[in-house]
């Protein structure tokens, strides 16, 4: 839809027209699949508590979109079009592994989750399996972007957008941090506390930004430096503790979800610091990306696929299991 649109001249709006036509192909799609009689509902009062759970997850998203969308706004306003263009660069290099891999274990995760919902052993067995599986991904590729920053914005866009060098990596290390906290939302709202999930996540919304504003005043390092600060040391606290009481989950098993893939991924930190020293300075960019890349992953396959390649079966066949409507 999107390059039909384009090729007939609507310009940006084709942009706009694709996201609509894909949200009403899904609708129609899921409505064929699942029949249900369509009929405006007489007695309110029947779906009362699905309407108010409903209400809570709805502004549980505006208020993730108002925290994703304020510091493009901080940015755009403050620094200028020009440091607009640099953050979004770097924003968009740093959460890959938000964007691509946590989506894929969330859309999957909320039936296995509410299934399991008043079995509370079950309950901690998938939150454990679902964070870990994430952090395996999430960690190494945040983590090594951070380390290669330099050479990775060279590379791939020139010396002109140097200045995404240090939002880049202040951004990455964040964006892990950021990939693992939507399972624990996901757990707060499987238990039926929407509310209390809506309520984190407006708080998040307005602290955040605060974070964001006062790191401004650096630059583009600094509004990324706000959420490397501001969002763990805002969700951390409340989000987490609050999802732990409600799974019954000790925070000792939580961080032992999150073990294997830190301390890879600090190990290959460091053997990619200590290539990057080792490397003559005379090899070409290319070639030096090429080796920092190459040693970062095979110090963490090393370190990660001989030990913990049950957890990455474990995750995948419960992804299957769960696009299969399984538990």
């Amino acid at each position: 839809v999107s390059l039909s649109l384009a090729a007939d001249g609507f310009g940006y709006w084709s942009l706009v027209y694709a996201v609509l036509a894909a949200q009403f192909v899904r609708m129609v799609v899921a409505v064929g699949w699942k029949r249900h009689p369509i009929a405006w509902p007489h007695e309110l009062a029947s779906i009362r508590s699905e309407l108010w759970f409903g209400g809570h997850v709805v502004v549980s998203r505006f208020a993730l979109y108002i925290r994703r969308f304020a510091d493009i706004i901080i940015v755009g306003r403050l620094l200028g079009t020009d440091a607009l263009g640099a953050y979004n660069v770097a924003w968009n290099q740093a959460n890959i592994a938000v964007e691509r891999v946590t989506p894929i274990v969330t859309r999957v995760s909320p039936p296995v989750l509410a299934a399991a919902q008043d079995d509370l052993p079950a309950l901690q067995r998938y939150v454990r399996i679902f964070t870990e599986g994430i952090a395996l991904i999430a960690f190494p590729t945040s983590v090594g972007l951070a380390i290669v920053a330099d050479d990775f914005v060279l590379l791939l866009f020139g010396e002109k957008w140097i200045e995404t060098i240090g939002p880049l990596r202040a951004l990455a290390v964040a964006g892990a941090t950021r990939s693992i906290t939507p399972i624990l939302s996901q757990v707060l709202i499987a238990k039926g506390l929407a509310k209390k999930n809506m309520q984190f996540t407006v708080v998040g919304a307005i602290v955040i930004p605060v974070f964001l504003l006062v790191g401004s005043r650096w630059g583009l390092v600094g509004v990324a430096c706000g959420w490397l600060i501001g969002h763990p040391l805002v969700m951390g606290p409340i989000l987490l503790r609050h999802a732990l009481i409600a799974s019954g989950m000790k925070l000792r098993a939580y961080l032992s979800a999150l073990r294997p893939a830190l301390i890879a991924s600090i190990a290959m930190a460091g053997m990619v610091a200590l290539t990057r020293a080792s490397m003559p300075g005379e090899w070409s960019l290319g070639l030096r990306f090429a080796c920092e890349v190459g040693v970062g992953v095979l110090v963490y396959g090393i370190g990660i696929i001989p030990a913990y390649k049950s957890r990455f079966q474990n995750l995948i066949s419960l992804l299957r299991a769960g696009r299969r409507g399984k538990r």
